[in-house]
């Protein structure tokens, strides 16, 4: 008899704060609704802007520090020191020893 007694009391305080347990599933409901819609519009902006949710870590703006260095140094022109030109005075050449013939 006693444990029935526990089992109704149990059920009328279920029955009294089941309005209340409702009622904090709604608020939670709608909370987590209108939480979702104002993430939705930020990334929508977010995503036009070029920009993202997450911050960059140490790791990522150190790899984004080497390859613009990379990328910078690709696109520098190396230092080339030209030779002068010179043309050939053909008198020279075809006035050597043996006269102009060049026999081996």
């Amino acid at each position: 008899m006693l444990s029935f007694i526990k089992v109704f009391f149990q059920g009328i305080l279920y029955v009294l704060l089941s309005p209340f347990l409702l009622l904090a599933l709604i608020l939670n409901l709608i909370y987590a609704i209108v939480i979702y819609f104002i993430y939705e519009v930020k990334s929508i902006f977010l995503f036009f802007s070029g920009t993202s949710y997450q911050s960059d870590d140490e790791e990522t703006r150190r790899l984004k520090e080497i390859k613009n260095d990379l990328a910078t140094k690709q696109f520098q022109q190396p230092f080339v020191q030209q030779q002068p030109f010179v043309s050939p005075n053909i008198n020279e050449i075809n006035n050597n020893e043996d006269g102009g013939e060049n026999n081996v």
